[in-house]
């Protein structure tokens, strides 16, 4: 499920485990949840799958020598960022009331949002859905 690799932590959580976080800088005026919206996408994934190294289960480490070369788009519309981060607090909203709740859909918009955002081919797209 899409929320099952990244999250945003707003509680104040102790977690006792190997867990790797992002703190934004300053002057970064995106959003957690617009960032989240892009750690969680399957773009990513697919990057990191091709370009990182693979852990037992095929799970996936968030280090910074695995993300510095993923870029992030450059400029993003407050309204296309607002539609992304409203998707995104669906997601959570909807996960929050039921941890099993099936949101499939939101985030397979979402994964949408973030393909315009990268202005990916259709033929781009059809790779990475199909890895």
């Amino acid at each position: 499920m899409y929320f099952n690799h990244s999250f945003l932590n707003s509680d104040h959580f102790y977690h006792p485990t190997t867990v790797y976080s992002w703190v934004k800088k300053e002057d970064t005026k995106e959003s957690y949840e617009y960032l989240l919206a892009i750690a969680n996408s399957k773009l990513l994934w697919w990057f990191l799958k091709i370009t990182g190294d693979t852990l037992q289960g095929d799970a996936r480490r968030f280090k910074t020598n695995y993300l510095n070369p993923f870029p992030l788009p450059k400029f993003v519309e407050e309204e296309v960022e607002n539609k992304i981060v409203d998707l995104v607090k669906a997601v959570m909203g909807e996960k929050r009331q039921n941890p099993s709740a099936d949101t499939t859909d939101l985030e397979n918009q979402i994964d949408q949002w973030v393909y315009k955002l990268y202005d990916l081919t259709e033929e781009e797209i059809e790779i990475i859905e199909n890895n």
